[in-house]
Order: structure tokens, then C-alpha cells, then sequence
């Protein structure tokens, strides 16, 4: 009799400390503040010739120093100035911001909708980029071709 109420004090006790524990790792009970911005930010400001909009589809791209795309490009769209892309971090390195003829269909042809062409300069910043911290590139488009 007495060996049952030891292992049914110590089942209780356990049965406690349990509930307890598991309310304890329970983040939405405690009052914790997670970071309001865990990325980097990119903004790519697309400033365009006023003479005439793109009838062409473009894209804004950023790419790291491999060329790979850190963030899905966007699509340029009529009277949208600033696009904004978000990479987890902290990275080092190098990220470009470019322009350009966005692949329309299964072989990534490019599909031309009017003879005038945008040449756009792609813009580069090197460093290490932090997060919370937002990384400014400027594209200015022109349609004539540049010598670079």
C-alpha cells in the first residue's frame, strides 16, 4: 500500500511538471518580440524615359555576383517606379539590379510587341548586406543602345 501512493505521488508530480514544462515552451504564452524585419531589402528604382511607355514586357531582376537571381523578378509595369525585392541574410558579396526583356513561353523566346527596344546599364553594389537594412539601385533605361 504505502509502494502505491509513492509511485502515484510521483505520477502526479510528473503529470505536473509536465504541463508545466510544456506551457513554459509555449511561445505564444510568453510575451516574446521577434525581429520586425529578418531580411534584407532591396529597392530598385526604374526611371523611364517620359517620351514613351514600353510596349515591350520587361523584367527587373537582382542577381548575385554568379548571376543567379536572389529574389523572383518583377515585372515592369506602366507608372510603378520602385520595385522591392527581400533576401534572407546576413550575405557578402555582390548584387545587381538590371532590366531586361522579360522570356515569354516554353523556350524563354524573347517576344518583341514593338520595334523600340529599352538598353538598360545594370547597377552593382558590393559589400556585406545586413539584415533590416534596405540596399538602393537605380536603372535608367534609354533607347538607344549604350557603349559600355
Amino acid at each position: 500500500m504505502k509502494t502505491t501512493k509513492i509511485y502515484f505521488a510521483l505520477g502526479i508530480a510528473l503529470i505536473i511538471s509536465l504541463v508545466n514544462g510544456l506551457y513554459a515552451g509555449n511561445p505564444a504564452s510568453k510575451n516574446t518580440q521577434v525581429p520586425s524585419n529578418p531580411v534584407i531589402r532591396y529597392q530598385v528604382y526604374v526611371s523611364l524615359p517620359s517620351e514613351k511607355a514600353p510596349c515591350n514586357l520587361y523584367q527587373v531582376e537582382i542577381l548575385n555576383g554568379n548571376g543567379y537571381q536572389v529574389a523572383p523578378a518583377k515585372i515592369l509595369a506602366s507608372g510603378v517606379s520602385v520595385y522591392e525585392f527581400y533576401e534572407r541574410g546576413p550575405v557578402k558579396g555582390v548584387r545587381i539590379a538590371r532590366l531586361v526583356l522579360a522570356p515569354i513561353g516554353k523556350d524563354g523566346d524573347h517576344h518583341f510587341i514593338c520595334d523600340q527596344e529599352y538598353f538598360t546599364a545594370p547597377a552593382a553594389l558590393a559589400g556585406p548586406f545586413e539584415n533590416g537594412l534596405t540596399y538602393k539601385f537605380e536603372l535608367f533605361p534609354q533607347t538607344q543602345s549604350p557603349k559600355w
